[in-house]
């Protein structure tokens, strides 16, 4: 912007302006897969539209070895890691998981961390 006085003085000033979205993400590090119909799956929980997508997400065991997988599906998905591995129920203790989250300004951010899992059948 410029502008000019009396004395045909100029003044130049800008401004930028950047929107920054809000996440509203939570991923809970805890889950009890055992059928009592609380909290059974691991569940990645967004506000859409700021949550866009859930791109990957993944859990694994204790030495690396892929648990769960499930690509491209919106959050708040009821049908998250169910804890079971080959159609069994894994133990209880803790596993870590890796995910892409596809925000609405298209930035895609990476998180992972661990989860608990307890009170299995």
């Amino acid at each position: 912007m410029e502008v000019k006085d009396e004395f045909n003085c100029i003044g130049r000033d800008s401004i930028e302006l950047t929107q920054q979205c809000p996440t509203f993400l939570y991923i809970p590090n805890v889950f009890s897969p055992n059928n009592d119909g609380i909290n059974d799956f691991f569940v990645m929980y967004g506000s859409f539209p700021n949550v866009q997508m859930i791109k990957s997400f993944r859990v694994y065991d204790r030495w690396g070895g892929l648990m769960f997988e499930k690509t491209d599906f919106l959050p708040n998905d009821p049908n998250g890691w169910d804890g079971k591995f080959r159609g069994k129920t894994v133990d209880a203790g803790v596993y870590t998981y890796a995910a892409e989250v596809l925000f609405i300004d298209g930035v895609v951010e990476v998180y992972g961390g661990d989860v608990t899992v307890f009170g299995v059948d």
